[in-house]
């Protein structure tokens, strides 16, 4: 039997001796294998067209063998939750024995690794990994039946069954068919951040000085075709396979992020409704804005901070991931410094992913005065780890609105429920995506990673959000008509809360 890899941590804090998840930060194309299966061409690799051979074998039966033992050895319970693991080997051990292909193997283990019940268990294929891992600029050309993690076929079309959507009418012409796709692996942004409300994508957000900035591409408008392909089928698909998962909008974000991507410079098709018009617009993707930071050995991501007065006596913050610890905690806080004498402050992490567990202690430390309060517990197989306040000098006074949706994971769930707990902060907006437990990778022997979870949160007053989520306090249903007139109903609502202590 091959000897197991070391492990590779995922973002670990560096004030912590575990490794607290990123979700999907800048790699929209790593969602987990078992829950997305094969909706997201991402993470679909094509069967080899001939057998296995007896050394591929002999790969993946090793693979199994660490996969089922590292669960055995290294998840936060013992007991597993009661779950009888020894019988779950007896039931998977002979498929894998029996499997024809890769991606056969793939499939066992992530309906084995379902068994859990928990996020952050999955197989990523190496072909994926090492492609988000490795980002290049320039062109990469694929061989024949080579995928890459846009799930491309070199010298052939690719195909995601939506050329003909009944929803819209449109179909692919014959020429289109022809073309070779464009690769959507790389690191190239529209500057477009989306939601999705019964299987239609809409713009949620557009960066300032992006493509779609320059080409007047506005929230609200609804996203109805990239590359030529509705997004109509392929979201439905989605949705369905994620019917009850509460990470199923992360999910619909991820994939059309991943379909608007690709290599810095090339141009990218998108049709867009709004205004009562129809856009066929050809972007260019450019270099994504902010500051460049990497984190371990995850693909490199883009830290962006904004903070202002929307009014005089209210102070906001938004920032998309809990990464680049100096300039984040420099940033937030010169900000409350800045916004000190305002009666209401609101923090804005709907569509942050997560990042870096730890720096939840210092940030926290801005709005709660008391020692010996912690945001919650991460227990661990042995002993358990509190994220503690530490409070600041001077903190601040104010109303504290924490702006959530169904795309804020990980470190921002964290936060979110843990300041609401110390009722420190009342939350607006939509439930989270229930996606908290920090993981690891591990190489496999036949190539793969293994991602799997190494300890559990559970908030101060109790609450698990994995699998839960983090529900507002004042529940916001997305209104694209609303975003499509300039305004922002989480806001207008967290406005109304602190003016009704404020008396502005």
């Amino acid at each position: 039997m091959s000897p197991k890899p070391t492990p590779r941590a995922v973002f670990p804090c560096a004030l912590l001796p575990v490794a607290t998840l990123l979700f999907c930060v800048g790699c929209r194309e790593i969602p987990l294998a078992r829950e997305v299966g094969r909706d997201v061409d991402v993470v679909v690799v094509e069967p080899e067209p001939a057998g296995l051979s007896g050394a591929r074998r002999q790969q993946h039966q090793d693979s199994f063998v660490q996969v089922w033992e590292t669960v055995r050895d290294k998840h936060w319970d013992a007991e597993l939750n009661g779950l009888d693991w020894q019988a779950v080997r007896a039931e998977f051990e002979p498929q894998i024995a029996a499997a024809s292909s890769d991606d056969d193997v793939r499939q066992i283990l992530g309906e084995m690794l379902s068994r859990i019940g928990e996020s952050h268990y999955g197989i990523v294929p190496s072909s994926v990994y090492e492609d988000l891992a490795i980002v290049e600029d320039k062109p990469t050309k694929l061989a024949p039946n080579d995928r890459d993690a846009a799930g491309n076929v070199g010298d052939a079309p690719s195909d995601d069954g939506d050329d003909n959507d009944a929803e819209t009418g449109d179909a692919t012409t014959a020429e289109s068919k022809k073309q070779t796709p464009r690769s959507r692996s790389g690191k190239g942004t529209l500057g477009i951040e989306a939601r999705v409300v019964n299987d239609m994508a809409y713009v949620f957000r557009v960066e300032e000085a992006s493509p779609a900035a320059a080409a007047g591409v506005r929230p609200g408008w609804s996203i109805l075709e990239v590359d030529g392909r509705s997004l109509g089928k392929s979201l439905r698909r989605i949705r369905e396979h994620n019917q009850e998962a509460t990470t199923q909008q992360l999910m619909l974000m991820s994939s059309v992020h991943g379909r608007m991507g690709g290599r810095v410079g090339d141009a990218v098709p998108v049709v867009f409704e709004g205004d009562g018009q129809r856009h066929e617009l050809e972007l260019e993707l450019a270099a994504p804005s902010g500051e460049s930071t990497r984190f371990g050995y995850m693909p490199e991501a883009h830290f962006r901070y904004h903070s202002k007065r929307l009014t005089k006596d209210v102070g906001y913050i938004h920032f998309n991931m809990f990464m680049d610890p100096v300039t984040l905690s420099s940033s937030f806080s010169e900000s409350i410094e800045e916004f000190m004498d305002c009666p209401g402050l609101i923090i804005d992490v709907r569509g942050n992913p997560g990042g870096i567990g730890g720096m939840v202690m210092g940030m926290s430390g801005w709005l709660i005065d008391e020692s010996g309060r912690h945001l919650g517990v991460m227990k661990q197989r042995v002993g358990e780890i509190h994220f503690a306040v530490f409070p600041r000098a001077e903190t601040y006074p104010g109303r504290v609105a924490i702006l959530i949706d169904g795309c804020s994971a990980s470190t921002a769930e964290i936060f979110a429920q843990g300041l609401r707990d110390l009722e420190r902060a009342r939350l607006f907006g939509r439930r989270t995506s229930g996606a908290a437990l920090p993981s690891l990778f591990s190489a496999l022997p036949n190539g793969d990673r293994f991602q799997y979870a190494v300890a559990d949160y559970v908030s101060v007053n109790g609450h698990r959000i994995e699998g839960n989520g983090v529900n507002p306090d004042e529940p916001i249903a997305f209104d694209p008509e609303a975003f499509a007139r300039g305004e922002d109903p989480d806001v207008a609502a967290a406005l109304r809360w602190i003016g009704s202590r404020s008396g502005s």
